[in-house]
């Protein structure tokens, strides 16, 4: 009975960093690229995994510009469907990058460093996307980080039930 009374959530929040350090350096890339439950997908132009010797932070991370005549554009998804909320990105190089969300957020950054993000165009999105017609060099993404709802397990509830029952027989 204790336990009814305490107000448990159906999902938690989890943090992801998506930081390209396991990607290898590549060049021109076009396929779907997967990092900690999330997927990037092309949507126009290419995509290149760089590494800490053209990074102002010393690690790997995703550069896009335009090299043909439309401008680089990549957007990132939740793998599971869920939504999730963009808090934060480093920009690596100093050219402009155009971040747009799926709940009307709409930025021009041409910040290096850290960059944050608050406000609901930036919340319970069902996708990100940057673009950039920056030259070849172009712009440079790192450390995007995420948050987004991680259902409670069953085993929990499940437990949690066993818990309420073993109680309620003792009493």
């Amino acid at each position: 009975f204790i336990l009814m009374l305490i107000p448990i959530p159906e999902s938690l929040a989890a943090t992801v960093v998506i930081d390209f350090n396991d990607a290898p350096m590549q060049s021109f890339l076009t396929e779907d690229y997967f990092e900690d439950g999330f997927k990037m997908e092309l949507v126009s132009g290419h995509y290149d995994i760089s590494g800490s010797d053209f990074s102002s932070n010393g690690t790997h991370f995703l550069g896009i510009d335009q090299f043909s005549d439309d401008p680089s554009v990549v957007k990132f998804s939740a793998l599971n469907g869920r939504l999730f909320d963009f808090l934060s990105y480093e920009n690596v190089n100093l050219e402009e990058v155009i971040i747009r969300s799926s709940a009307g957020g709409l930025a021009t950054m041409q910040q290096e460093g850290m960059n944050f993000f608050s406000g609901s165009e930036w919340r319970n999105l069902q996708w990100l996307s940057f673009s950039s017609d920056a030259p070849v060099g172009g712009v440079g993404i790192d450390s995007l980080t995420l948050t987004s709802a991680v259902p409670v397990p069953p085993a929990f509830w499940l437990f949690a039930s066993a818990v309420a029952v073993f109680c309620k027989k003792r009493s």
